[in-house]
């Protein structure tokens, strides 16, 4: 005998056949998020001052010490142009003697990045405020608003953080080489502290969130710090079909709203 199709119960399962495939469609898989992870990482790692590579030239490193030599000399007002190009030369000659001999060191050498085996998911706390609480967050988000333009940060990250605020990403085991690249080597951090310039005490690296389309990332990444242990967001976005570093932010930030 035949029934008659219930065309209700007949559209929630199309539509929920079509939404577990959108979501599927949407979501990061664990090789591409690490492979992500590895392309970006080092740009971020030339750029934090505990690597050695970031005192190479056109690092951010680098950009500021030659700003603040340049801003120094240019209030000189007894000096001519010409005088204070000389002056400018003169003082950054050692800097980039430095600069020129890291970057032969690392055509053959490998900078150690000593990090814990697993890829972890940031669990957020609330301390003052909960950012969970979207009354609390839109309050919060208009002072990150004010800070990232003043850092010059693209305002898209700031969802981003939201997101992994609410992540449900779950701890997974990984080999820190799989992370390798460039003059980057990773190792599994043990109790044996770094004792050159070649290594980076650091600790952990967090999961990555995506936005809608995909074109822009943040995952965050701990390291030693004169505070004991300082963690950042990493901001990245897709530029002709590649990962790049962006910029980043401290998470303490958000963490002690």
């Amino acid at each position: 005998m035949n029934k008659k199709l219930n065309f209700k119960n007949y559209s929630i399962l199309i539509i929920s056949y079509l939404f577990a495939n959108f979501s599927f469609s949407q979501s990061l898989n664990l090789a591409n998020e690490k492979e992500i992870i590895k392309q970006t990482l080092n740009q971020y790692l030339d750029n934090n001052p505990n690597s050695i590579s970031s005192m190479l030239k056109g690092s951010e490193a680098y950009k500021m010490l030659s700003e603040l030599v340049e801003f120094g000399i240019s209030i000189d007002t007894l000096k001519t142009e010409e005088m204070k190009r000389q002056e400018y030369k003169r003082v950054m000659e050692k800097p980039n003697i430095f600069s020129d001999s890291i970057s032969n060191l690392l055509l053959t050498k490998k900078i150690t990045v000593k990090i814990v085996d697993t890829l972890f998911a940031y669990k957020y706390l609330p301390t003052n405020h909960n950012l969970k609480n979207k009354m609390e967050w839109d309050s919060i988000s208009k002072i990150l608003l004010v800070d990232f333009k003043k850092e010059k940060i693209k305002i898209d990250f700031i969802d981003l953080i939201n997101k992994q605020i609410h992540n449900k990403y779950k701890d997974i085991y990984i080999s820190p080489s799989e992370f390798n690249n460039s003059y980057f080597q990773y190792e599994k951090r043990t109790e044996t502290k770094c004792d050159n310039d070649f290594c980076i005490n650091a600790y952990k690296v967090y999961h990555l969130m995506l936005n809608s389309n995909q074109t822009k990332g943040c995952y965050l990444f701990s390291y030693n710090c004169n505070n004991g242990t300082c963690r950042e967001f990493i901001f990245i976005e897709k530029v002709k079909n590649k990962w790049q570093f962006v910029s980043s932010y401290q998470s303490s930030i958000i963490d002690e709203w």
